[in-house]
C-alpha cells in the first residue's frame, strides 16, 4: 500500500457573524454547511453558511451560484459584504507552455452576494489532491444455515476544473449448505462535464 500526502499552509480564515475568527483550510461547502480543517481540532468544523460574515482564502475553488453559474477561482470578502471571485480561464491552463507562463489565465473579478453561493469545492493544482479512492471489505457468517458471504467494494475518482471521472467495482460471493454458490459483480464508470446554468453532460457505462 502506498500513501501519498501533501502539506499545505492553513491560510483560510472565516469571520462569523458573532465576530469569532476561525483560521484553517476550507474543504468544501454544500447544502448550506461549510467544512474547515484546523490545526487545533481533532475533527473538522462544520459551520452554517448563513452564520459566516466574511471569508478569505488563497485556494482555488469550483464555485456554483444560486442562478446556476459556475466559476473557477479564489474568493475573499470585501467591505460591502460581497464576495469577490478572482476567476481564471481553465482552458488557458492547457495552453500554457510552462508553469511560469501566466498569460491568458486571469479573467477578472466577479462580485456576488455571499448568500448567492451554494457550493464550494477546494481544487488544488496537484494531481494527488484531486484524486479520491476507497476500498471496503466485508465477511459475514450465519451459523443457522452455514451461510458465508464475502463482499468487496472499491472506488476511484478524479475531480478537475470542469469535469469529473469516477469508477467503482463491487463483488459479492455467498455460499451456504444445499444452495449453489451465488456470485454478483457490478462495475460502473461515469464521466461528467460541467456546463453553465447547472447543466452537465454525462456518460455512464455499467456492467453487471
Amino acid at each position: 500500500m502506498c500513501l501519498f500526502t501533501s502539506v499545505q499552509a492553513q491560510t483560510d480564515s472565516l469571520i462569523l457573524k458573532n465576530k469569532n475568527l476561525i483560521v484553517g483550510e476550507i474543504k468544501n461547502m454544500d447544502k448550506g454547511v461549510l467544512t474547515i480543517e484546523t490545526d487545533y481540532s481533532d475533527v473538522d468544523f462544520k459551520i452554517s453558511w448563513t452564520g459566516i460574515d466574511k471569508i478569505f482564502s488563497r485556494q482555488k475553488f469550483l464555485i456554483s451560484s444560486e442562478d446556476g453559474r459556475r466559476f473557477n477561482g479564489t474568493i475573499h470578502s470585501n467591505d460591502s459584504s460581497m464576495i469577490e471571485i478572482d476567476t481564471y480561464d481553465w482552458e488557458a491552463l492547457f495552453r500554457r507552455k510552462s508553469k511560469s507562463d501566466k498569460t491568458e489565465v486571469n479573467q477578472g473579478i466577479i462580485l456576488i452576494p455571499i448568500e448567492d453561493i451554494v457550493y464550494l469545492n477546494a481544487l488544488d493544482d496537484g494531481f494527488w489532491s484531486r484524486l479520491s479512492a476507497s476500498v471496503d471489505f466485508g465477511w459475514s457468517i450465519t451459523k443457522a444455515n452455514n451461510l458465508r458471504q464475502i463482499n468487496t467494494r472499491s472506488g476511484l475518482g478524479y475531480l478537475a476544473d470542469r469535469w469529473k471521472l469516477s469508477g467503482s467495482i463491487n463483488n459479492i460471493s455467498s455460499n451456504q449448505d444445499e444452495v449453489d454458490v451465488t456470485k454478483r459483480t457490478d462495475s460502473d464508470i461515469s464521466f461528467n462535464y460541467f456546463l453553465q446554468k447547472d447543466w452537465f453532460l454525462l456518460y455512464n457505462l455499467t456492467f453487471l
